[in-house]
Order: C-alpha cells, then structure tokens, then sequence
C-alpha cells in the first residue's frame, strides 16, 4: 500500500513462531456455528473478538471478509504489527502484510479505510509485483554491468589507438626531425566517463520508479475492487489518503504516484465500477463460505489468518492408515 517495499528478511523469523493448526475453541466455535444454520459466523466473531487483541481482531474481521469475498482464501494471510507510530503498511513475501501501530492507530475502528489498506496489500501479492519488482532490480544491475564493460572496452580501444599513434609519430618523428600530434580520439576524459555512468544509473531509477508507480496504481485499483466486493463503503480509500496525503511529500512523484494522482484514479474507478455491483459479486461468496480460522504467534507479533482448507479441516483428520 501504502509503501511497496522488498526488504522483509528481519520479519521473517516471527513467521516461524506461529503455532501449528489444532482443533481448539476457535475451531470448536466455528463448528458450532456453522451446525447452527442461521447463526453461522456470528458465534465464532464473538469468540474471536474474546481470542484476540483488539487490533488483531480489527484486521482478522478485514482479512477475513475481503479473502472470503474475492475468493483469496486458498491459501493463509499473515499479518505482522510493526510497533512504530508511521503512517505505512506494505506487503512481504508470501501473503505477509506488515502494518505499522501509527497507521493503526490513525485508523482505529474505520474499518473500510483500513479494508482499503489491507486489500491494497493483497493486490500487491496477487499481482506478484514483489518477485517483478525484484526482477526488475536484477535487470537494472546487468544493464549498468554492461554498460560499464562496454565503456572499458571502448577506453581499451582508445587507449591501443593513442599507443599506436603515439609509436608512429615517433618513428616519423625520430626519421624527420617533426612532431605529429596524437590522435584525440585516444585521449581519455574521466569527468566524461562518471558524467556517462551517472547518466545510465539516473535513466535505470527512473525506469524502476516508473515500473514500482504502475505497480502502485494496478494495487490501488485491485484493492478497490477488493474492499468494494467484501462490502466495504469505496469512500474509506478516500479517507485512507487522506491520511497519506498529509504526510510529507505526498505531492511529489517517487517510487509511488503522487496522492492527487492516487485520488483521481480512485474517484473514476467509483464511476465506473460501482460499489455496490461488485458488492452483489462478493455476497453470494460469503453467504457461501464460513468464517476463517486464526491462529496467534506466541510472541504476540504476528496473526495468520487460515485459508479456508486450513480452517475447514482444524487439523489433522485423515485416518491412522
């Protein structure tokens, strides 16, 4: 979302502290609920809101909504609170979603400016642009490694032309007493060839910022989609860059579009794609499916979210063949 970012390595490690799936009260609750026909979810949100911490159940209630309705449920969400007052979220790798307190803290109970968030997250890993953008990293980096071996290749050159006028004019020179010039083609200019690398490397960031930007702006438009389907009020993505907008530089073009850019895509896309059309889409989803399951980390730090076979199975439960 917010901030589309790759590194995610000092996260990684929290992921591995999750528990393993078993049948506990939350399955048990599930179970009950759903026997229960017209209560369905309802008891098992209740015993959810009981399970968790407050923002855990806050962004457990989102995930669970916009997998069920975009049928994003195939496999587990992960959700990490970084404890730091920033106004950011961005997505990991592999279904991790890492939100910042201060964003939390910022949205604390607008659940469709935070909807508006998290499905931009979920875009972003639905639209792989992390493995892309990473991709995109490494073909910069060979297109300046070749562009360096092209410039020493060329100095090579010169330098050989310069040798080899230089030995002839000093034949000539020692045979008829006058000094030819070297060629100045042969002369190497260092300021020319910093000036020249400097230029390539500008020209790979701009294409990498350009590239992360349409990436933001595909996020925004699935993630719409997304928060609209699961039900959520379109006006929270609004209210989301907001937000965003006042914090500094929000602008100006970086590797995200500038805010005004952002709200003028968002405010065509609910013209053109009505809410509550893709509301209908997304309803019969979750009048379909049952709540997902969760499981907390026994750290605290992190939430995983079932995907729905995780959460239909609890567990275990093939025979002792």
């Amino acid at each position: 979302m917010v901030r589309f970012r790759h590194r995610f390595l000092r996260f990684a490690c929290v992921a591995a502290a999750l528990p393993a799936i078993a049948l506990g009260p939350a399955q048990e609750a599930l179970a009950q609920a759903t026997a229960s026909g017209s209560t369905r979810n309802s008891a098992f949100f209740k015993k959810a809101k009981q399970d968790l911490p407050e923002s855990y159940y806050f962004l457990y209630r989102i995930i669970d909504r916009l997998a069920r309705a975009n049928g994003l449920d195939t496999g587990p969400w992960r959700v990490i609170r970084i404890p730091e007052y920033n106004m950011n979220a961005f997505a990991g790798d592999v279904n991790l979603i890492a939100v910042y307190t201060g964003l939390l803290d910022v949205l604390a109970g607008d659940s469709d400016a935070m909807a508006c968030v998290v499905g931009h997250e979920m875009a972003h890993h639905v639209k792989r642009h992390i493995p892309l953008g990473k991709k995109d990293q490494v073909l910069a980096n060979q297109r300046l490694e070749a562009k360096k071996d092209e410039i020493v290749k060329r100095e090579k050159r010169r330098q050989a032309n310069a040798q080899g006028w230089a030995l002839i004019g000093g034949i000539i020179g020692a045979a008829t007493g006058v000094n030819l010039p070297i060629n100045p083609a042969g002369v190497t200019d260092p300021e020319k060839i910093n000036q020249e690398l400097e230029d390539a490397k500008d020209a790979e960031q701009d294409n990498l910022a350009l590239s992360s930007r349409n990436h933001e702006f595909e996020a925004d438009r699935e993630g719409y989609i997304f928060m609209a389907r699961a039900g959520f009020d379109p006006r929270g993505c609004l209210r989301m860059m907001d937000v965003l907008g006042r914090t500094p530089g929000a602008e100006f073009d970086t590797t995200h579009p500038a805010i005004p850019r952002r709200i003028e895509q968002l405010t065509t896309l609910m013209v053109d794609m009505p809410h509550q059309k893709l509301a209908a889409e997304g309803k019969a989803r979750l009048q379909a499916s049952h709540a997902l399951t969760y499981a907390v980390s026994a750290d605290q730090n992190s939430l995983r979210v079932n995907s729905r076979f995780g959460s239909a199975k609890g567990g275990f439960t093939m025979n002792d063949l």
